[in-house]
């Protein structure tokens, strides 16, 4: 629901204009299903935007525009590891192809074509609603089966570097409706070809004071005894259990958040009964940078125990 799409520095002179500029703003970065990779690199990337801005069919205001873009769309990027080399004896299209035959993106964005990739976007296919690269949704209703979950969310695991997986009914045992949706989004991030940094990976739960609610104890005892079997062997995970505290927001929706977006789950990251749906939805920036803060940067809510760490065994 969140991909990644590679950007031919030199497609920035297609949008020079004021109305192509807010158009591509508000349909790439964070807060849209669509984020820009920082391939080859973000220094290779701006080098080659610099470039760019240096042709002299720009005017002054366009040039300005184009750059202010560009910053806009590397604010937040796919912090890819090229596992192909850069070749300056090819175009930029031919490398990214390469590279896309090595660690696919979801599609590229060129300014032009030779080879015929099916997965590249040309200056007229970009805002074209019948071009299905392109008008990737910004919410879908989806199966509460584990596989098909993991399925519409492998592209966002396995391009980010930070993830927070947000529900405040978790359990992180080896039995119950969470187990093997855990096990399969943690298996899609450690398959990671092609992100610069190892992830970062965090699980958010709350204490709860409802009848059947988890005791704290038993919580902790349940992640530190079975959640090890369900990680990969040597993966680190930190899991932190938060309650409200007066006056805090209340502790009840739940998200996937990483460093390049965020989801919105109806209903989670349980297993639901055969034939049961949820709604998906991509969080918009003003969303996104809310539950960040909240659940981040400034921890809204109180500890209910100091946050730990599990080491996978499996």
């Amino acid at each position: 629901m969140i991909y990644e799409y590679a950007l031919d520095p030199k497609l920035l002179l297609e949008w020079r204009s004021l109305a192509a500029t807010r158009f591509i703003a508000q349909s790439c970065g964070l807060g849209t299903p669509r984020i820009v990779s920082s391939y080859p690199s973000k220094r290779v990337l701006r080098r080659m935007a610099t470039d760019v801005l240096n042709d002299p069919t720009l005017g002054t205001i366009e040039r300005t525009r184009i750059a202010e873009l560009l910053e806009y769309l590397l604010e937040t990027v796919v912090q890819r590891k090229s596992v192909k080399f850069f070749d300056k004896g090819l175009t930029w299209h031919a490398n990214a192809v390469a590279e896309d035959d090595a660690a696919p993106f979801y599609a590229i964005m060129s300014s032009s074509d030779k080879t015929g990739h099916l997965r590249t976007l040309l200056p007229d296919d970009i805002g074209d609603p019948k071009k299905k690269l392109w008008c990737v949704p910004h919410g879908e209703v989806v199966n509460r089966d584990p596989a098909f979950m993991r399925q519409k969310l492998s592209s966002l695991l396995r391009c980010s570097s930070h993830i927070i997986f947000i529900d405040p009914y978790l359990r992180l045992g080896r039995s119950g409706s969470y187990s093997k949706t855990i096990r399969l989004f943690i298996n899609e991030i450690s398959m990671l070809p092609n992100i610069k940094f190892s992830p970062k990976i965090e699980f958010h739960s709350a204490q709860k004071t409802h009848p059947g609610a988890l005791p704290l104890s038993q919580f902790k005892e349940e992640c530190e005894v079975e959640l090890p079997s369900l990680l990969p062997k040597g993966l680190t995970v930190e899991v932190k259990r938060w309650k409200a505290r007066v006056g805090s927001d209340v502790l009840h929706n739940r998200y996937l958040l990483t460093d390049i977006g965020g989801i919105c789950l109806g209903n989670g990251f349980s297993e639901g009964k055969s034939g049961s749906t949820d709604d998906l939805a991509v969080l918009s920036r003003e969303q996104y940078e809310l539950r960040w803060e909240q659940y981040v940067d400034s921890q809204a809510f109180e500890e209910a125990c100091t946050p730990f760490t599990v080491i996978g065994t499996a």
